[in-house]
């Protein structure tokens, strides 16, 4: 496991995005010419995404990906999936990925369809290789809509959302309080199961530091409905984690927890 401490929002970006880059490429040149990516969405990405767009290098390796989506909320008057072509195939890539590369959980649909469309499309092309997500604040640790008790061997799930996932969905559509029933109440999501080797975790904000430390230093096995749903990270092959010194601020100081065989970077220009 490497963890890669950045000290401005640019230098995290950049990191994050290198990273994203250079293990696409590396998958390419070893022989996976298609390698598909799962990406999270939101706040802690959008500069991620932004650094993306103006390097035509990273574009060009990652424009040679599928996309499968990381999670979707229900019934939602606007879908994550919809977020995700504004934000990445819109904004990222001109609208250039092919419909076959760009693979959403269905839309208008059972939870039980989209699930079982979804495990589908995972299944034909050889599954993920990498997934590039992120975590939830302090108080309601998550990736995607995996939270709490979540047993490790999920590869989809169709989970009641907490309200910590209903909070943070009525902030990013900027919903008045008074409209908070129109909030989405239930979700999809790739759980562990559906993780790949290859994972990179992205974090920044004090709020992430708790999470962070759960994530990486908390005595919790991954089997068994873990309380801590990133736990499972731990036994991961290829993990990477991106902080600022704000989320990496309790880790810092519990070095002697975190698992064997982790290195924690500083990061340059040639950390990455």
């Amino acid at each position: 496991m490497k963890i890669i401490i950045t000290k401005s929002n640019d230098d995290f970006d950049q990191c994050a995005a290198s990273t994203l880059h250079q293990l696409t490429l590396k998958l390419i040149q070893d022989g996976r010419t298609t390698p598909n990516i799962t990406l999270a969405r939101g706040s802690t990405q959008d500069g991620i995404y932004a650094y993306i767009r103006n390097c035509p290098k990273i574009l060009n390796s990652l424009s040679q990906a599928r996309f499968f989506q990381l999670d979707e909320v229900y019934p939602a008057q606007k879908s994550f999936a919809a977020f995700s072509e504004e934000e990445i195939l819109n904004a990222v890539f001109n609208a250039n990925i092919p419909i076959d590369r760009w693979i959403t959980f269905l839309k208008n649909t059972t939870p039980e369809k989209a699930i079982k469309n979804m495990r589908a499309a995972i299944h034909k092309y050889g599954g993920l290789d990498i997934a590039f997500l992120g975590i939830g604040a302090q108080d309601d640790d998550h990736y995607a809509q995996i939270g709490k008790n979540v047993p490790i061997d999920t590869d989809i799930i169709n989970p009641q959302l907490s309200e910590g996932m209903i909070a943070s969905y009525a902030a990013y559509v900027n919903m008045h309080p008074a409209d908070l029933s129109l909030c989405p109440t239930h979700g999809l999501s790739l759980g562990p199961a559906a993780m790949p080797d290859h994972i990179i975790v992205t974090a920044k904000g004090e709020n992430k530091a708790l999470p962070v430390f759960n994530m990486l230093c908390k005595e919790r096995s991954p089997y068994n409905a873990p309380q801590i749903s990133t736990t499972f990270l731990k036994d991961k092959k290829h993990v990477t984690i991106i902080l600022d010194e704000k989320a990496a601020a309790i880790i810092k100081k519990s070095q002697s927890s975190l698992p064997a065989h982790t290195e924690m970077i500083e990061y340059n220009t040639q950390a990455v």
